[in-house]
């Protein structure tokens, strides 16, 4: 029997960084409406909904077309929501694509997928991207990570890792989107925070410490995180010179 895999778009109200992000106006529609309209252009997935415990986040969703899962407003993360909403979804796994994202790659959503679909249920799939520039590496709120030369990662930070010895350091920026099945989903929520996941205060860390594999698909596709006005404003600007959808 196929594997069933869904992309799934947690989506909450109370942020704290930007209040109501998920619901700010990007280009003059809600910034979560971008990245699901991106995400409808995937043609790996076998479903496509939002996880949320606003009433107001799913009238809104509704009203553009999306499918929504109502979960808990006890949901410590929007890793649990996404877990919460698979239980009732019944899918074998997901991609777990956060509301703030409104330039995410459909290509780069579906490589995770089909690399989902081929593995054996206990692997994790997440993106990210090389970068040789001077921000990264300085920036906490641009997470690091090291990975092998088979792409499998050894540490996310926020710090400036790996060490750079030579005169032009190559990073690699993590983006935040991750695909796993559900049983493994279900072992990561049992599991709770681990100590390197509070203290980087990094979810996928919690993995590693687990002994658990994740590979690394490497992109060239920048995909900006709106985290808070500031980004907004850079989002906006990009809309403006080159569209979204």
């Amino acid at each position: 029997m196929p594997r069933r895999i869904v992309a799934v778009i947690p989506a909450r109200l109370g942020s704290t960084r930007l209040a109501r992000k998920m619901l700010l106006p990007l280009a003059g529609r809600p910034l979560v409406e971008h990245v699901w309209q991106r995400l409808r252009r995937c043609r790996r997935l076998d479903g496509l909904y939002i996880a949320t415990d606003s009433a107001e986040i799913a009238r809104t969703a509704k009203a553009f077309g999306a499918e929504c899962v109502m979960t808990s407003k006890r949901c410590p993360s929007g890793t649990d929501r996404v877990m919460e909403a698979l239980e009732q979804i019944g899918a074998w796994g997901a991609v777990n694509v956060q509301g703030d994202l409104p330039f995410i790659s459909a290509t780069d959503v579906d490589k995770l997928a089909s690399e989902l679909a081929q593995s054996d249920g206990a692997t994790v799939f997440t993106l990210a991207r090389r970068d040789s520039g001077k921000k990264l590496p300085q920036t906490p709120h641009m997470v690091k990570v090291v990975k092998t030369e088979d792409d499998r990662a050894l540490y996310f930070s926020r710090s400036a890792v790996p060490f750079a010895t030579e005169s032009k350091p190559v990073y690699y920026e993590h983006i935040g989107v991750y695909a796993y099945s559900r049983k493994l989903l279900k072992q990561f929520v049992s599991w709770g925070p681990s100590p390197l996941e509070r203290r980087e205060r990094l979810e996928q860390l919690r993995f590693l410490e687990r002994g658990v594999d994740i590979r690394v698909i490497t992109t060239t596709r920048k995909s900006l995180s709106v985290d808070t006005a500031a980004d907004l404003r850079r989002a906006a600007a990009q809309f403006r010179r080159n569209g979204s959808w």
